[in-house]
């Protein structure tokens, strides 16, 4: 091969392994309803649904909340013949169902509480997976390993640590910063302490989970906006993707609401800039999720897109 064609034919393949997927995260296959908002208080939801024909598949997936509460899925430290990790544990799904974990979702227990770096499918029938995870308990690692528990979804804060970041050290320092905040301490700097200890608003969650289940579905994501912010939008590849994470991921950003009603009022001039630049051109797309977001895949797929909605 000559090396001028190589090297077309390198660079043709990188970009085609690096973003195999563009189409399905366009507006070629989405709507977004800016007209159907939902808004409860101070914080709205803009769906974006598939269009006709599209978003379908994937049978029945299992979220980790349910497979933990169902005792369908074991999660453990890695044995001592692989060697301690404090990044990955030892996932496996003992269920006749796909699991799915999502990132942001929080494990307490074991040596030291989890947060989960990477959103991904487990496949049914003993299937076990090694995980990558971030620490959010900077002061404890236990000799002996307790069993894990569902801990819900670290707010957006942490998540931004997680998946712009990509660092443990900026994991501490985002849980550190939230300590100090709220004025708070934790023997371990446990996060999940300091979120159980936050305000509760389980008003929200029952808000937006009826208007889930009244809705004829078919979704790949939704907007966040509060105040005068956009907060993110999370889009999957699978309307069944999104019903299974819907908990967690509006969790994610009840969690990071303000105190107060601040009204939701971004102009829709800003709201529509901001999704042209993730579903109108690959390059945007992809410049914006290198910056301020996380692209996951599950077998070379993409998945998972969130986009945090960091200058608009």
């Amino acid at each position: 091969m000559r090396k001028e064609a190589y090297i077309v034919w390198y660079f043709f393949s990188m970009c085609f392994c690096v973003w195999p997927c563009f189409g399905q995260f366009s507006y070629q296959y989405l709507d977004v309803l800016y007209d159907s908002a939902w808004t409860y208080k101070n914080l709205t939801l803009i769906p974006v649904r598939f269009k006709a024909g599209h978003g379908w598949g994937g049978g029945k997936v299992l979220s980790l909340q349910e497979a933990m509460l169902q005792k369908k899925v074991s999660i453990h430290e890695l044995p001592a013949d692989v060697g301690s990790d404090k990044g990955s544990v030892s996932i496996t799904n003992r269920s006749r169902n796909t699991i799915m974990i999502k990132s942001g979702e929080l494990i307490g227990g074991g040596k030291q509480d989890r947060i989960m770096r990477e959103t991904t499918l487990i496949a049914p029938g003993l299937r076990k997976e090694i995980m990558t995870v971030f620490c959010i308990e900077k002061d404890r690692w236990d000799e002996k390993a307790g069993p894990f528990f569902y801990g819900g979804s670290g707010d957006i804060e942490l998540r931004k640590a997680v998946d712009i970041s990509k660092r443990q050290a900026a994991v501490w320092k985002e849980v550190d910063r939230q300590f100090t905040l709220k004025k708070t301490s934790s023997n371990t700097r446990s996060y999940l302490k300091l979120s159980k200890d936050s305000t509760r608003r389980d008003d929200y969650s029952i808000f937006f989970r009826k208007k889930y289940d009244e809705s004829n579905g078919g979704f790949a994501g939704f907007i966040f906006i509060t105040g005068n912010q956009i907060m993110g939008v999370e889009l999957f590849s699978k309307a069944d993707y999104t019903k299974t994470s819907f908990n967690a991921m509006l969790d994610s950003y009840i969690h990071s609401l303000p105190q107060g009603e601040h009204t939701p009022m971004v102009s829709a001039l800003r709201q529509k800039t901001f999704m042209d630049n993730i579903l109108s051109s690959k390059n945007t797309q992809l410049s914006l999720i290198r910056k301020q977001g996380a692209a996951h895949r599950y077998e070379n797929e993409l998945m998972h897109i969130v986009v945090y909605g960091i200058g608009f």
